[in-house]
């Protein structure tokens, strides 16, 4: 039976924002009411019945499917399988690491592609792909001060029609449509790592009307693998049919591409699919560890761009979290520990990695080698007067401007 403890503790290493992460617990006690003990299904057959139960299309919706026996549910039901199929997938995972005794080892792909086959869509004119274009109108959303100051994750208002077929690990295209100061282009490749919801956006900056974000809609979130730098004007690409939907979009929030034209203008963006590929692998812990034991026979400018990837990833997150975003060195100092609160809500800190991950040391890409920092002292760290004086194994002893002091290690299970 489910142990919540520990799963918490294991969801805290996983690259699945907070909020999400707070229901998953809920949903497996929920799955564990329909179908029993997911640990015996693990044994059975790795859960693989559970999950083909969970597959529910529109199409199924359509034509009545019969829903797994004890199922209660209210509202978008093609959603709320999809939610449920999300939390058992991710309990899976946590069932591999904890029975198998290893993490399973990342998916990787030698071409561009989702990470779940398209949803069946046969009265749809353009069915899905796995490959979008996201439209986003300055008029509304000033997505080039996104970029330039965010440029990372962001949540996207999902059209209707297509919020059941926006699936988890589809890839797509931020698409700026033509304003009266603005140009139509091309400003991000994006993945899809929420499926949609019905939710505020919990980040107002960039709205041209603020409240705008706070009323509630079905919004998937997208994360960036790719900012495009300049954007590439759609008004560049050449007269293909496949990009035709790209060059002129439609008066619609999402639209599925074919592949082609994803492939085009990734190239075109100087994206690979081993670049791409990394990025997905550097969001969970069993990605990051096959990174790390390929990192001897990668070229410098790899090495370089996995090692950044994965110190933003899912560890540092963690590890932040538990320390509640406050810097180490500024409570040693009996200084608040904040920084700054983010337009979020949530205050900011970095991670810094003691033994460099670029340096391919033992323990470099655990837990207890993070510290959290503020901005400043995170800078401190790699230019300043900052060093390690000794590592007895539960904290670091530093001198920091001819000052000693103690910065405990932390664990995330």
């Amino acid at each position: 039976m489910l142990d919540a403890a520990d799963y918490r503790a294991w969801l805290t290493t996983q690259p699945i924002v907070s909020k999400t992460r707070i229901n998953q617990v809920s949903r497996v006690r929920r799955l564990e009411k329909i179908f029993g003990d997911l640990h015996h299904a693990y044994a059975g057959d790795q859960m693989t019945a559970v999950l083909d139960e969970l597959e529910y299309s529109p199409a199924d919706a359509a034509q009545s499917k019969p829903l797994p026996p004890k199922l209660e549910w209210s509202g978008d039901i093609v959603s709320i399988m999809q939610t449920l199929r999300f939390a058992a997938n991710n309990y899976r995972r946590y069932l591999y690491e904890r029975l198998d005794g290893t993490a399973a080892p990342p998916t990787r792909r030698t071409a561009f592609a989702p990470v779940r086959p398209p949803l069946a869509a046969p009265t749809r004119k353009w069915p899905p792909t796995g490959f979008w274009t996201f439209q986003a109108n300055s008029a509304r959303w000033d997505v080039d001060r996104w970029a330039q100051d965010a440029g990372t994750d962001l949540l996207y208002r999902v059209s209707k029609d297509d919020r059941a077929l926006v699936q988890i690990g589809d890839l797509g295209l931020l698409r700026r449509v033509t304003s009266q100061s603005t140009n139509a282009a091309i400003v991000a490749v994006v993945e899809v790592v929420e499926a949609a919801e019905l939710r505020p956006d919990e980040d107002a900056r960039f709205y041209v009307e603020p409240v705008e974000a706070q009323i509630p809609d079905h919004r998937v979130r997208l994360a960036v693998r790719h900012l495009a730098d300049p954007p590439l004007h759609v008004a560049d690409l050449p007269d293909d049919p496949d990009l035709e939907r790209v060059r002129h979009g439609l008066q619609r929030t999402t639209t599925p591409i074919p592949r082609s034209a994803f492939v085009w203008i990734a190239g075109a963006l100087g994206l690979s699919v081993e670049a791409l590929e990394d990025q997905r692998a550097a969001q969970t812990l069993a990605g990051i560890f096959t990174l790390e034991a390929g990192m001897p026979s990668m070229t410098p400018t790899r090495q370089h761009a996995v090692s950044t990837k994965i110190e933003r990833g899912p560890i540092g997150e963690a590890v932040k979290a538990l320390r509640k975003h406050r810097c180490q060195i500024c409570e040693a100092l009996g200084q608040d520990g904040i920084a700054f609160v983010k337009a979020s809500g949530q205050p900011y800190a970095e991670a810094h990695h003691v033994i460099p991950v670029a340096g391919l040391l033992p323990g470099s890409l655990g837990a207890s080698n993070i510290m959290v920092l503020c901005p400043n002292h995170h800078r401190q760290a790699h230019y300043g007067r900052f060093e390690i004086l000794e590592d007895n194994g539960k904290a670091w002893i530093i001198a920091l401007d001819g000052a000693s002091l103690t910065i405990g290690r932390t664990c995330v299970s």
